[in-house]
C-alpha cells in the first residue's frame, strides 16, 4: 500500500505510535465484547467490579482510537507539506520540454487535487488499522468459543471476499477514468481564465465552450465519479451484507455440519453483529485510501524526481553576477519530443552561434522558424541533443537535474529577460542588498514605464500585476532590469506595445543597456529597428541562414 509507505517513510516513530494505539484500540474492543458476552451469560458476573472493569475498558478504546487517529492527521498535514515541497522541487528541477510535454493542467491536478487526496486517506489509514485490529480481536474470540463454527463462517466470507474484490477494482477503474477526465476540466478552467476576452466577444465560441466542450468532459466526470462511488457503496453494502448471511449460515447451515451450543451460537451471533459496525469503518477506509494510491501512481507517473535536491548555486546567483567574453553554440542541435499521432517534431539545428559580451543581437525570420527555441538552447531551458555550449571557450555540461551539481543553474545565471509566454510575480524574487522600494532604481523605472499610476512597489511585491497584456510586459522588463545579470534576452518584447513604447524600447532602453555593459538578444519582427542591433540573425526552418553585422552612420559594425 503506497499510502501507507509513505506514511512510514516520513515518520515512522509517529506511525509507530498510531499503531500501538490502533491495536490498543482494537484489542479493547474485542475485550469489551467479551466482557459483554460473559455478563449476558453469566448473570453472577454483572457485579460493581464487572461494569467498572467494562468501563475502564471503554476508556481505554476512547484514548488510543481518539490518539490514533489525531497522530496520523498531524502526520498526513506534514506529509502534504512535504509531497506538495519535493513535487513543486522536482518540476522547478524538470527538463523543460518534459514539463511541456505534461502541460500546465496536469501539473497543477498534482499540486492540489492528487496531493489533497492523500491527505484525506490518512484519518482513514488511522480508522482502517483500529478497526482491522478490532476485527481480528472478535475473530479470535470467536475462534476460541468454537473452531468449527469460526470454519464455517471463513467460508461465507471467502467467497463473499471475491465478490467484494471484483467490484472493488471496477470502482478503482472509473475512479482512474474520472482523474483523467479531472485534467480536462483543469485544462477548461484555464481555458476559461486566460481566453476570458475571446469567449466574451465571440458568443458562439461561449456557447459551444460552455455547452459542448466543458459540459461533455465535465459529464465525463461526473458519470466516472458517480458511477466509481456507486459500486463502491454497493460494495460495502456487500460487506456488511454478508455478515448477515454469515448469520444466517450458522442458524441454519451449521447445526447440519456440526454440534452446536445454543449458547455458543448465541454468542457468535451477538459477535457478528457487534463486527458489523468496525467492518462498515474499514470497509468505508478502502475506497479512500485506494483513492489515494490511485493519485499517488499519477504523481508517479510524470516521472519526475521528486527527491530532487535544492539548488547548489544559490550563493553564486546572490552575490556575484558571472561575468564573460563569449558565448558559442557549436554544431548545438534541439529537437522536441515527438508524442502519439504526431507528425515528424520540429528540430532546430545544427547551430554555430557566438555571443559576444556587450553585443545586441537580434533573432529574426518568419513564424515557425526557431527562434524563441534558440533563445531557449541559448538561456539553458532547453537542454542540446547534440554539439556544445561554451562559455569563453570552456564547455559547459549540458547535463540539467538535480545531478548535474548547479552546473546549468551557473550557466543560466548569465541571463535574464521577458520571454513571449512569460509570467510576471507579484514579488521581486531577486537578490538585493536592500528592499527594492528604497530602491530609487524601482521608482525611475516606473517612472520611465509610465506604470507609477498603475503599480507601487510595497517592500518586495508590486501593488498590483492585474494589468493589460503590454503593461505586465512594461513590468516584467522593469523586473529583469533589476536582475544583476549580464545578458537580457526580449521574446517579442515590443509586439504587445503602442508605437511611441515601441520607439522608447528600441531608441531609449536598448541603447542604455548597451551603454551599462549589458548583452541584449531580441527576438523582433520590427524591420524598421534593425539599425539598433549590432547583427541581426535570420532562421529559417531551425537553421541560420543570415548572420551580419549592422553598420549605421557613426558607429563601428
Amino acid at each position: 500500500m503506497k499510502t501507507f509507505r509513505i506514511l512510514v517513510a516520513h515518520a515512522p516513530r509517529d506511525v509507530a505510535s498510531a499503531g500501538i494505539l490502533g491495536l490498543a484500540a482494537g484489542l479493547g474492543t474485542a475485550a469489551m465484547l467479551a466482557l459483554a458476552n460473559s455478563a449476558i451469560s453469566d448473570p453472577a458476573q454483572r457485579t460493581a467490579a464487572g461494569g467498572l472493569q467494562f468501563l475502564a475498558v471503554v476508556t481505554v478504546v476512547l484514548i488510543a482510537t481518539a490518539g490514533s487517529q489525531i497522530v496520523l492527521v498531524r502526520l498526513a498535514q506534514g506529509i502534504v507539506l512535504d509531497l506538495q515541497h519535493r513535487l513543486l522541487r522536482a518540476i522547478l528541477a524538470a527538463p523543460l520540454p518534459a514539463l511541456e510535454r505534461i502541460g500546465n493542467p496536469r501539473l497543477l491536478a498534482a499540486l492540489t487535487a492528487d496531493v489533497n487526496a492523500v491527505s484525506r486517506a490518512a484519518p482513514w489509514i488511522a480508522g482502517l488499522w483500529v478497526n482491522a485490529v478490532g476485527l481480528l480481536g472478535c475473530l479470535a474470540y470467536l475462534a476460541w468459543l468454537s473452531p468449527s463454527l469460526l470454519a464455517v463462517l471463513f467460508g461465507v466470507l471467502v467467497a463473499g471476499g471475491f465478490v467484494y474484490r471484483v467490484l472493488m477494482m471496477r470502482g478503482f477503474s472509473w475512479i482512474r477514468a474520472a482523474h483523467r477526465a479531472r485534467d480536462d476540466l483543469y485544462r477548461h478552467f484555464r481555458s476559461v481564465t486566460e481566453g476570458l476576452k475571446e469567449l466574451k466577444i465571440h458568443q458562439h465560441w461561449r456557447e459551444r465552450f460552455a455547452g459542448h466542450v466543458f459540459r461533455t468532459d465535465a459529464q465525463r466526470f461526473r458519470d466516472a465519479r458517480v458511477r466509481g462511488t456507486s459500486i463502491f457503496a454497493l460494495t460495502g453494502a456487500w460487506g456488511v451484507t454478508l455478515f448477515f448471511l454469515a448469520i444466517g449460515a450458522l442458524v441454519y447451515v451449521a447445526p447440519g455440519v456440526t454440534a452446536v451450543d445454543d449458547a455458543i451460537l448465541m454468542k457468535y451471533a451477538v459477535t457478528i453483529l457487534f463486527m458489523i459496525t468496525p467492518l462498515r469503518g474499514l470497509l468505508n477506509s478502502v475506497p479512500e485510501v485506494g483513492q489515494a494510491n490511485v493519485a499517488l501512481d499519477r504523481i508517479e507517473a510524470l516521472d519526475l524526481d521528486l527527491d530532487a535536491a535544492p539548488s547548489t548555486t544559490q550563493s553564486v546567483a546572490a552575490h556575484a553576477a558571472p561575468t564573460f567574453h563569449t558565448i558559442t553554440l557549436e554544431g548545438v542541435r534541439f529537437r522536441f519530443p515527438q508524442g502519439d499521432g504526431e507528425d515528424t517534431p520540429f528540430e532546430l539545428g545544427p547551430i554555430d552561434f557566438t555571443l559576444r559580451a556587450g553585443e545586441r543581437v537580434f533573432l529574426v525570420g518568419g513564424n515557425g522558424s526557431g527562434k524563441s527555441t534558440l533563445a531557449k538552447v541559448l538561456t539553458g531551458l532547453y537542454p542540446i541533443a547534440g554539439g556544445r555550449i561554451l562559455v569563453d571557450g570552456q564547455p559547459v555540461d549540458a547535463a540539467d537535474g538535480p545531478n548535474d551539481g548547479g552546473r546549468m543553474d551557473d550557466y543560466r545565471a548569465h541571463f535574464s529577460g521577458v520571454f513571449a509566454e512569460g509570467f510576471v510575480f507579484d514579488e521581486l524574487l531577486g537578490p538585493s542588498p536592500e528592499e527594492p522600494s528604497a530602491n530609487g532604481e524601482v521608482q525611475r523605472l516606473l517612472e520611465r514605464l509610465e506604470l507609477t499610476r498603475r503599480v507601487r512597489v510595497e517592500g518586495r511585491r508590486f501593488s498590483t500585476t492585474a494589468l493589460s497584456t503590454g503593461q505586465r510586459k512594461r513590468l516584467g522588463l522593469l523586473a529583469t532590469c533589476l536582475e544583476p545579470r549580464p545578458v537580457y534576452v526580449f521574446d517579442e518584447w515590443a509586439a504587445e506595445q503602442d508605437p511611441r513604447f515601441k520607439e522608447v524600447f528600441y531608441r531609449e532602453l536598448l541603447p542604455e543597456l548597451a551603454r551599462q555593459g549589458k548583452t541584449v538578444v531580441a527576438i523582433t519582427h520590427d524591420d524598421r529597428y534593425f539599425d539598433g542591433a549590432d547583427r541581426v540573425v535570420r532562421l529559417d526552418e531551425g537553421k541560420i541562414v543570415e548572420d551580419e553585422a549592422v553598420t549605421v552612420a557613426g558607429r563601428a559594425p
